[in-house]
């Protein structure tokens, strides 16, 4: 019973995320280490040579080791004393050992002796398309590939392509989520730029209606103003009416008073019942008697100078009083 559950459990390790994260932290630990410390570190794979001679079951973990002729092989003798350094160096010259360009090659190289300060490193180098169709074909048969080795001579040269491949892999998904990255980020600044051009748009059509209400409202209250100026102006003439002298029962008796050469061209009658009218009289004195006699004025005197004319003889007169 316990045996049964122990293989339940190991199955289903076998075909989890864990088992291939696990997998997959030992093959890019391994990478970084010496062939001879990685052979004995690492818990070898069933070794499969490509194309399959054999039968294998699906689901099983294999390396997959391909013929010599399939690859570019050649030996390196490079100026590093770190397999690490010697990686790079091999990366950065790739044009000078193949025909393509590095995103086009997966390779590897495993050291065969050191000199000094040199390194001799074996290298084998594959198009990655052809390496992809490899894959593929694996996946197709439900082989899980763990690595991708080379032979030579009818031995294993200690490589793993896979790495090589993998790293592109993983490039390319760095390279398209920064790229998501910044498409999200120059969207939410199209989003942000837009909802900023709308809150502008909207502000200035409140500031625009803002404008003409004041306006509206500066109407009205001048509006209101000539209004309220023009029942004042009113206001003050019926006043000014209420408190001022009839003039008509005044002209009559001034008219009564005026002797026969004499006659007015103008009267007023101010609101403090100040009076004053101009005429012409041939006899200033005895206009000025009868007007002390008159009933609706006191006190007339003469303004000014009479001004004697000499076209018709009568004489221009401005007479002051006050009414009674």
């Amino acid at each position: 019973m316990i045996s049964q559950s122990f293989d339940m459990l190991a199955q289903r390790w076998r075909h989890s995320v864990g088992d291939r994260l696990w997998h997959w932290w030992l093959s890019e630990l391994g990478s970084l280490l010496p062939t001879f410390i990685r052979s004995r570190l690492i818990v070898p794979v069933e070794p499969v040579s490509w194309p399959l001679q054999k039968e294998v079951l699906p689901g099983s973990k294999v390396r997959l080791v391909l013929p010599e002729q399939a690859l570019m092989v050649t030996q390196l003798w490079l100026p590093v004393r770190q397999i690490a350094n010697a990686r790079q160096m091999v990366f950065f010259q790739l044009d000078q050992y193949t025909p393509f360009g590095a995103a086009d090659v997966c390779f590897d190289i495993s050291v065969i002796e050191r000199r000094d300060e040199q390194l001799l490193v074996s290298f084998a180098a594959i198009k990655r398309s052809h390496l992809a169709r490899i894959l593929n074909s694996a996946k197709e048969l439900k082989l899980s590939v763990e690595a991708v080795d080379v032979s030579s001579n009818d031995q294993s040269m200690g490589l793993n392509l896979l790495h090589s491949y993998n790293a592109q892999q993983r490039t390319k998904a760095v390279k398209a989520k920064r790229l998501g990255w910044l498409l999200a980020i120059v969207l939410i600044a199209l989003l942000w730029a837009q909802w900023q051009w709308r809150t502008s748009e909207r502000l200035q059509l409140m500031r625009q209606e803002v404008s003409a209400k004041q306006a509206q409202v500066m109407a009205l209250v001048q509006q209101k103003e000539q209004i309220l100026a023009r029942q004042q102006a009113v206001k003050s003439l019926l006043d000014l009416r209420q408190n001022q002298p009839a003039i008509s029962p005044l002209l009559a008796d001034l008219t009564q008073c005026l002797p026969n050469d004499s006659w007015l061209t103008s009267l007023s009658v101010q609101s403090d019942k100040k009076v004053t009218f101009t005429g012409q009289t041939a006899n200033p004195a005895q206009l000025l008697k009868q007007l002390q006699q008159c009933k609706s004025i006191t006190a007339p005197q003469f303004q000014g100078m009479i001004r004697p004319s000499s076209a018709d003889g009568m004489n221009y007169f401005t007479i002051q009083a006050r009414q009674r």
